[in-house]
């Protein structure tokens, strides 16, 4: 989280200071950071390049250049690391992790429901019981690529040979990723707040940042030039877990974008009310209490319960 709001506000201070090399590597080495941390900022770098380069503000087209190309060699650098560090320990080349055929699997497949479920793929080392059982890959087992490409395959051919079930399917996952409900994996939070006082205090849950959130980024779609980052940001998570699956604990980055938009739109109702612009004011949190509601409410057969045992 703290990498990628730094990236982020980063990202923007730059834009707006005068041109400094050392500004937009550091740019770069940090979404490069990311990246590592969590794969779905390599969707994001890519907008990163394009904006630099469509949005020239007070500097050259030249400038532009050099500074898309400072950010791309940062991240290039700190993403070749893990990279490099695969191929030594592992024979095999993988950009950073090798799941994301099976994350790709998890969420299209005719048994996906939007979320992980237990699923035993056939072969051999591509289950975390194959390692807790002791599994050693030899010489005729297959690379941890090459079973992620064929599982990514499998998910693959059930969205083309059934488009309506996959979409029906990102449709869902949509509704699980902005939804108040924490979902599980093995970390179920609703179980740990029978032992956590802090979980039980009436903080804010995701729903109100959703809602929130939501609603700050269609205030401040003015600015959406200045402030593209974020929106890259947001829109790389919702890509990310409608074509995989959602879990609470993933959603977490999404959280980050949408935080600083629920902060702008509780500035920009404050503002309102300031100069008396009760409407508009009005408006906006009978459209934020509207998707609230849409957030809070269960999302069919998913309940709190779920992972208990």
């Amino acid at each position: 989280l703290f990498l990628h709001l730094a990236a982020v506000v980063l990202t923007i201070r730059a834009a707006d200071k005068p041109f400094r090399l050392s500004r937009w590597i550091t740019v770069g080495l940090l979404w490069g950071l990311c990246a590592v941390a969590h794969g779905t900022a390599l969707i994001i770098t890519p907008g990163v390049l394009l904006w630099l380069w469509l949005d020239s503000g007070s500097r050259t087209k030249r400038l532009n250049l050099i500074a898309s190309g400072a950010v791309a060699i940062g991240c290039a650098t700190m993403v070749s690391v893990v990279t490099i560090r695969n191929y030594v320990v592992g024979r095999d080349f993988v950009l950073l992790t090798s799941n994301v055929g099976m994350n790709l699997f998890q969420g299209n497949n005719p048994e996906a429901t939007g979320t992980s479920f237990p699923h035993l793929l056939p072969y051999r080392g591509a289950n975390l019981e194959d390692l807790y059982n002791g599994f050693r890959r030899g010489p005729d087992d297959l690379a941890p690529s090459e079973i992620s490409r064929l599982v990514g395959n499998e998910a693959w051919t059930f969205v083309r040979e059934n488009p309506l079930q996959a979409l029906q399917l990102a449709m869902q996952k949509l509704r699980l990723l902005f939804n108040n409900l924490e979902l599980p994996i093995n970390d179920q939070y609703y179980f740990f707040t029978r032992y956590s006082p802090v979980l039980r205090w009436p903080l804010p849950t995701f729903g109100a940042i959703a809602a929130m959130g939501l609603i700050g980024a269609t205030v401040c779609l003015k600015q959406w030039r200045k402030l593209l980052p974020i929106y890259l940001l947001i829109l790389s998570q919702i890509a990310s877990y409608t074509a995989t699956f959602v879990l609470s604990r993933y959603r977490l980055i999404l959280a980050v974008g949408l935080i600083l938009f629920s902060a702008a739109w509780l500035g920009w109702c404050a503002a309102a009310l300031r100069t008396r612009k009760y409407g508009r004011a009005a408006i906006s949190v009978l459209a934020c209490i509207g998707i609230a509601i849409w957030s809070y409410t269960p999302p069919g057969s998913f309940h709190k319960e779920d992972g208990f045992g």
